[in-house]
Formats: C-alpha cells, sequence, structure tokens
C-alpha cells in the first residue's frame, strides 16, 4: 500500500491553507460566526470563519470563498499584515517592480518588506507569482519570530513600568481587565500582560456586561476568556457569577451606593490594568472605565449607566455630564471601600481606536503611515484634500443646548480645519449660538477654516478666530477669551 503524494514546495499555496496556516499562528481561535460561503469544507471550516471574522481574507464573490485559488505573494502580504494588526511601515518598497503593486497592498508590502519577512527574488517582489508552500513556510517562521520578539519587548517593557511603582502587595491580587468582545475588539492580549500577571502572582478578574454580546452570561464569558487567551495565564474569576456586593458611597450626587461582583470582596489588593482607547460616552476610556463599569455587576453596570435609577433594563442614558459623575461616584465608592493604598493603576496605550473594547467591530486604529502629513499619499492627507470626506466622532451624544457661547479649538491642517471638524460642526443645531474658532500652530495661520465651517452652519454667528502657538500662556489665553465679551 502506498501513501498519497504530498504537495511539493515548490506547489503553490491556495487560499484555505493560508488561512489555516494563520489560524493555527493565532491560537486555533473560534469564530463567532459561520462565513457564509458554499465552497468551504468542514475541514478547513473553523479556520476560515475565523480569518473572515478577523478581517484577514475575504470572499471572491457570488458566495464563494475562493477555495483551490492559489494566492500570489501580493496578497499573501496583505494577509500577513491584516492578521498582525495592519502595523505602520517604515519606507517604502524597494524591490524592481515596487511600481505594480496594488494599492491595497502598498502599505502591506512595505512592512513585510521592511521588517525582513518577506525577501524578493532576483531584485523583484515577484508580486503576482503563486506563494509557494516553501515559502509560506520560510516566511511564516520570520513573521512570527518577529511577532514573538515584539511582543517580548513590550511584555518585559510592561514589567519594568510596574517595578517603577515601587507597589508590593501583601495579599491576593486581582488584576482587572478588559476581557474584549468578539470577534475583533482591541483588548490587551493576554501574550502581551502575562509576564506582569504572573509577577504580582495575580487573578484575572471580570464581571458580566449589561448589553447582551458574548460576555453577558457567565459560560459563554468564560469562553470568551479562554478563547482569548486569559486562562492560560492565570486564573480567571468572573466576580458576579454568584450574586453581587453593594458597596457605600459616601456625599455622592448621583449614587449612594455600587454593585460590585460578590468575589472582589476576596482581593484585598488590585492592579487595575487598562487598555485606553476612545468611548462613545466617556469620550476616552483608561481606568476610570475600567473599574466604574468593568469591576460593576451586570446590574451594577445598569445603576451606572442610568445615573442610579435602575438596575435592570436599557443601560442608555442621554445625559453625558451626569453620566460621567456617576461612573467617577462609582470609582470613588470603590476606592474608599479596598483602600488606595491597596491599587495601583497602568493603562497601556496600545492599538488606540476610536472604540471601546465593548465593541466587537471596533474602527482600525490610525496607524503612524496614515497621520504621516508629509506624505502626499497618506491617508490622513487624502482626506483633508477631499472636502466631502467626513470622519466618523465617537461620541455625538453632547448635550450643547445649555451654551450660549461654543469655542471650536483644532490643530490647522495647512490653513484650513481637520475634516473632522467638518463632521463636528454639521452633526448639531448651532442656530442663536456664537461660535469663536481657533487653533494651534508653530506657523500657519487660522486661514479659511472659520469661513469654512460657517458655510456647514445656519443661524450661529462666527466670530473671527485666532491661532495660538506653542508658547501661548493662561493669561495670554484669558485676555483674549475676556476681550470678546
Amino acid at each position: 500500500m502506498t501513501s498519497p503524494a504530498l504537495p511539493s514546495g515548490r506547489a503553490a499555496t491556495p487560499r484555505e491553507i493560508i488561512a489555516e496556516s494563520l489560524w493555527r499562528a493565532n491560537r486555533s481561535k473560534t469564530a463567532s460566526a459561520r462565513a457564509d460561503f458554499s465552497d468551504v469544507s468542514a475541514a478547513n471550516r473553523a479556520a476560515i470563519d475565523w480569518a473572515v471574522e478577523a478581517g484577514v481574507v475575504n470572499g471572491m464573490g457570488g458566495g464563494k470563498f475562493g477555495t483551490g485559488w492559489n494566492v500570489s505573494r501580493q496578497d499573501f502580504a496583505v494577509m500577513l499584515w491584516r492578521a498582525a494588526g495592519k502595523p505602520p511601515a517604515s519606507g517604502s518598497v524597494r524591490f524592481g517592480d515596487a511600481a505594480a503593486i496594488a494599492d491595497y497592498a502598498r502599505d502591506a508590502a512595505a512592512w513585510t518588506e521592511g521588517s525582513g519577512i518577506i525577501n524578493g527574488i532576483g531584485g523583484s517582489f515577484e508580486l503576482q507569482s503563486s506563494v509557494t508552500r516553501a515559502q509560506v513556510a520560510a516566511i511564516l517562521q520570520r513573521y512570527l519570530t518577529k511577532q514573538e520578539g515584539e511582543i517580548t519587548l513590550i511584555a518585559a517593557g510592561l514589567v519594568k513600568v510596574y517595578e517603577q511603582l515601587g507597589w508590593h502587595p501583601a495579599g491576593k491580587v486581582a488584576v482587572k481587565v478588559s476581557t474584549g468582545e468578539p470577534p475583533a475588539s482591541n483588548y490587551l492580549r493576554a501574550e502581551l500582560i502575562g509576564d506582569l500577571v504572573r509577577s504580582v502572582s495575580g487573578t484575572i478578574v471580570e464581571c458580566n456586561t449589561a448589553y447582551g454580546g458574548s460576555r453577558a452570561a457567565s459560560a459563554m464569558h468564560k469562553q470568551v476568556a479562554a478563547d482569548h487567551g486569559f486562562t492560560a495565564i492565570a486564573d480567571f474569576d468572573l466576580m458576579d457569577e454568584d450574586g453581587e456586593a453593594s458597596w457605600p458611597v459616601t456625599g455622592g450626587k448621583r449614587l449612594d451606593h455600587i454593585l460590585v461582583g460578590s468575589h472582589a470582596e476576596n482581593y484585598p489588593d488590585w492592579l487595575i490594568l487598562s487598555h485606553y482607547k476612545g468611548h462613545a460616552m466617556a469620550g476616552f476610556g483608561g481606568a476610570i472605565k475600567n473599574v466604574g463599569i468593568g469591576a460593576s455587576s451586570s446590574s451594577g453596570k445598569v445603576l451606572v449607566h442610568s445615573v442610579g435609577t435602575r438596575t435592570s433594563d436599557s443601560i442608555m442614558y442621554s445625559d453625558q455630564d451626569a453620566w460621567l459623575e456617576a461612573l467617577a461616584e462609582m470609582v470613588d465608592g470603590f476606592v474608599d471601600h479596598v483602600g488606595k493604598e491597596h491599587i495601583v493603576y497602568v493603562n497601556v496605550m496600545n492599538r488606540l481606536s476610536v472604540d471601546c473594547d465593548c465593541d466587537g467591530r471596533p474602527a482600525e486604529p490610525d496607524s503612524d503611515a496614515d497621520l504621516n502629513w508629509n506624505d502626499r499619499e497618506s491617508r490622513s492627507t487624502r482626506e483633508q484634500n477631499d472636502k466631502s470626506v467626513r470622519p466618523g466622532i465617537a461620541s455625538k451624544t453632547v448635550d450643547l443646548s445649555g451654551y450660549a457661547t461654543i469655542y471650536v479649538g483644532f490643530p490647522i491642517w495647512w490653513g484650513e480645519e481637520p475634516r473632522i471638524l467638518d463632521t463636528f460642526v454639521e452633526s448639531y443645531d448651532f442656530s442663536g449660538k456664537t461660535m469663536i474658532p481657533f487653533c494651534t500652530s508653530s506657523s500657519s495661520g487660522i486661514g479659511s477654516s472659520g469661513r469654512n465651517m460657517e458655510q456647514l452652519t445656519s443661524g450661529a454667528t462666527w466670530l473671527d478666530g485666532r491661532r495660538f502657538g506653542g508658547s501661548v500662556s493662561v493669561d495670554e489665553l484669558g485676555a483674549w477669551a475676556d476681550g470678546l465679551q
């Protein structure tokens, strides 16, 4: 009996094998949804579901994944780049066929070349040549080595930052993190925080969500924690699995008590390890969000979101200022109960997105390449040159009804306002209000920005704006504002 012949190392590599390889490199994670393709076999189903959900690959149209279609070296670079989180490229492609790179692959090709992950063939990238199985093996080895090296460097740096705090817990340590909403939120990866968590012999703690999703029920939430690698680095405790505890708030305006997971009573010391990112209500979310919402039980989350008015039903609340006050008071109650000497905070600025880790499909964080204003082809430059572009705003819930005068501040961009300011002024009714623009710049004036925004509003009175340099003093700003009265 003879064994079936194995593919040669020179054989081209089909899409399903690339998906399988990257899936295994990402700990064979389970997707939350099934990709709707008619040409996927059971053997590759889990890998393709993950790859599609994670944004690594797309279908080929007509309800087909493209099973059996060979992958070009250019497209393999794109898949690797997406799997790595679309990191910024330093420089551009230097191979002889660089001019032929497709626009969608340019950043990916530059990153894979600059990182030494994909080497050329005879001085060329060989963009359209099928990537062979031997090449896939070599490229994946370099890719994984680079990823592991970067993770090791960041993880070691995180431990050093913590050590500088000089905190020495004597009791059992709770490490409060966000486990992250599937399928693609930007939570702190387990491999980044594992060394730090182990260094304090910590238990990773969380509470169930109040908005539904994959972490609203204990069994599902535990599965998410496992899928995201947290149970592999430490014990995991879902604090409100067995109920909740009420802790008092002293002198609160919005809350007189908070509701935390009952297991919170088991931990005398707390490491608040937070992913710093955007948030629809708070604007930004770090340690205060991680404690104020994250340490609250499911019903405690509703209590905070409803500004102390209820513990069930919708978490939506329209008064942002009142919500922020309730959030702060929850943290006050938490700190008073635990004792501030028993808490240490570490915020990690990693994969900064406008969206919270409770968003399973967040906006892609801006890369250095995206924001390179010296590059005429960068995304931000192209957006700025297109007056029809309206970048999204994380939150449009600010109540401006009580304000008669609004100062609109922004960094100047070649004599004009950034396009996101156009989004802002078109998102609200400024009728009857006085609008005062001002900008920051080391050299450029305010240009036409005030006139541009005035044309996008109606019923508002726009005053002349002013530019301020980096050396402006508080007294100078105050004198300018007073002079406008």
